[in-house]
């Protein structure tokens, strides 16, 4: 189904749209969230955030537009698996902490 029509039908409520969106960006999603929470939690439990994700979708049905579907999914990914982290009193390392220098120099 194109996303076109998925968005018009979650936009109706049928949730055949839903189910289009699903099939065509859960990889998408998964890899998205699982980068942020792999550490912190179970695959399996971030599958939950996964799920979420496509709710805020039917929830918000309204807010989707097409060709920008994907991104929106992915932005809000990366909010709800970071909220995530927030819930369970983790937070993301930053970049400069999980690189070393060329020169075998950890930054400070």
């Amino acid at each position: 189904m194109r996303e076109e029509k998925a968005i018009k039908k979650i936009r109706e409520q049928d949730p055949e749209g839903l189910r289009a969106l699903m099939d065509r960006y859960i990889p998408y999603v998964s890899a998205v969230v699982w980068n942020i929470l792999r550490y912190a939690m179970a695959a399996e439990d971030s599958e939950e955030v996964v799920s979420d994700v496509f709710l805020a979708a039917w929830d918000q049905g309204e807010d989707l537009q097409v060709g920008k579907v994907k991104a929106w999914l992915g932005a809000v990914a990366q909010n709800k698996a970071k909220n995530k982290l927030r819930q369970l009193g983790k937070e993301l390392p930053l970049e400069e902490d999980l690189l070393e220098l060329a020169d075998g120099v950890t930054p400070q």
